[in-house]
């Protein structure tokens, strides 16, 4: 709530006092307090205590509006300026970055029921074979990631150009991805801020030349920064890294997320994403925002030097090596910068984009009974990967976190306050989650679930939560582990799960 110079005149007016009146209280002239109502004069301090209490309202309210700060908060910066600059700026990039809950538009549910599938066999390649070296695969680094080109045949074997997929444990999106190659619909949701966002970005078309321009206007604004922090006194260069040697001590894994960071490129990133919040346009603002968030991770000590050159983080871990090269992060995000320059250009300007939303898979708001053609996923397995640990890094930055007591993981290191969860926790979310997938896909649609843990116990819970859903699995192979990732990925021999 604010006074603004009119509001005063409301104010007093509502009091039934006139100017006169109020002059005579202040010990002023008529001419003043019709100035300062019109906004032409400000009140000294004992003027706006005194103007408070004949107004009744907060004398903090009237100082603020003449431009002066309360007498507590001038003395916090007086005390420490840095300090109350950087709770300014933590205050206004929180939330900074926000995602729907539902989609832009309601999806028609089927009114008769569909046959029950499409004719499967021979249809699916035995092998598929797909490349992680791919534009779009690359574009943004995630934990785990389905190439599109994996997921393509599985949509075009179970829908018809134009049919409605979802994905309710998305991640990086790919499964959108693929839906847009594919000319259907999509509607895309997770728990993690950073997966919305990822995936919102992957999804969204935006224009490369604008993109570009915005980057430049962004880069030339931060550039007495990074100069400072990047290049030594005396050199005519920036470094492009610097390895750094330490020794970690884990006081029980609390250490903040800015001990990710050295001094140097906590520093420069948190100039490079006020630079980002500042940018105008809101599509173009969440692109910088996404070559942002995988800067910010090669930017931490996580990055492994490599002798060879491609230094980079382990993914699905937060692993701090012992030999770390803390990148000029203004070249990293340079790079990236042109990287998804190429990506925009390619995916163009889709007549329709994926509706990706925040939210549980346990509770899929706004997706009507019966509106989805077909499912394809890939949930969390077991105590494989904490997703919520892992996208701390760009979560920190975008203002929203994971909650982990909302994970479907099993997690026996943690309290059950904190997060922690049993087999049977486990269970109780997968068929919760099961439960609203079969709640919105097609009567007779078929739900595609991959799935990669060697661990029978987690497949069992996994199996039994399907199955208490009302689903019929047509087919299910074990991973062949000889493959190291995701090339040759394999449709039903290599652990993609067909639910009917």
């Amino acid at each position: 709530m604010t006074i603004p110079a009119s509001h005063i005149k409301k104010r007093r007016e509502a009091m039934g006092l006139t100017v006169t009146d109020l002059a005579g209280k202040l010990g002023v002239d008529k001419s003043f307090i019709s100035r300062v109502e019109a906004g032409e004069r400000s009140l000294s301090d004992a003027q706006s205590q005194a103007l408070a209490a004949v107004l009744n309202v907060p004398a903090d309210l009237l100082l603020l509006e003449s431009g002066k700060l309360p007498a507590d908060v001038q003395g916090a910066i007086d005390a420490d300026t840095a300090a109350a600059v950087a709770a300014v700026r933590a205050r206004a990039e929180q939330m900074a970055i926000t995602h729907p809950k539902a989609p832009k538009r309601a999806f028609t549910p089927h009114a008769t029921p569909i046959s029950l599938a499409p004719d499967i066999e021979g249809r699916i390649p035995a092998r598929i074979e797909v490349s992680k070296a791919s534009t779009t695969y690359r574009a943004h680094s995630y934990h785990t990631k389905v190439p599109p080109s994996a997921i393509k045949p599985f949509i075009e074997v179970f829908t018809e150009p134009g049919d409605l997929i979802s994905d309710p444990f998305c991640g990086s999106g790919m499964t959108g991805v693929a839906a847009l190659d594919s000319g259907r619909n999509a509607i895309l949701s997770d728990l993690s801020p950073a997966a919305v966002h990822i995936a919102r970005n992957y999804t969204a078309p935006c224009d490369p030349k604008a993109f570009r321009a915005a980057f430049e206007r962004l880069r030339d604004a931060v550039e007495p920064t990074m100069s400072w922090l990047y290049t030594p006194v005396g050199a005519k260069r920036p470094i492009e890294y610097t390895v750094w040697s330490d020794v970690f001590r884990c006081e029980a894994c609390e250490k903040p997320v800015r001990d990710m960071y050295t001094d140097r490129n906590r520093i420069a990133l948190g100039r490079l994403w006020r630079g980002v919040l500042a940018e105008p346009d809101d599509r173009l603002r969440r692109a910088l925002a996404f070559a942002f968030t995988n800067t910010a991770w090669h930017g931490t000590r996580m990055r492994r030097f490599n002798a060879r050159g491609g230094h980079r983080p382990l993914t699905g871990t937060l692993y701090v090596p012992q030999l770390s090269a803390e990148a000029n992060v203004l070249e990293v995000m340079r790079k990236k910068i042109g990287q998804l320059q190429a990506y925009y250009q390619a995916l163009g300007a889709p007549t329709e984009t994926p509706h990706v939303l925040m939210g549980s898979a346990t509770q899929l708001t706004g997706v009507a009974d019966a509106s989805v053609d077909y499912v394809f996923t890939d949930p969390p397995f077991g105590s494989n990967i904490f997703y919520a640990d892992c996208n701390l890094i760009w979560e920190s930055w975008l203002g929203r976190i994971t909650d982990p007591t909302r994970e479907a993981v099993v997690n026996r290191s943690l309290s059950v306050a904190s997060g922690g969860k049993s087999l049977k926790d486990y269970a109780g979310l997968m068929t919760a989650s099961m439960k609203e997938i079969a709640r919105v896909l097609k009567p007779g649609g078929w739900a595609t679930v991959v799935f990669h843990n060697t661990d029978g116990d987690v497949w069992a819970a996994l199996s039994a939560a399907a199955r208490e859903a009302g689903f019929e699995f047509h087919e299910a192979a074990s991973l062949d582990r000889k493959q190291q990732s995701h090339k040759g990925y394999k449709g039903r021999e290599g652990g993609v799960r067909c639910a009917n």
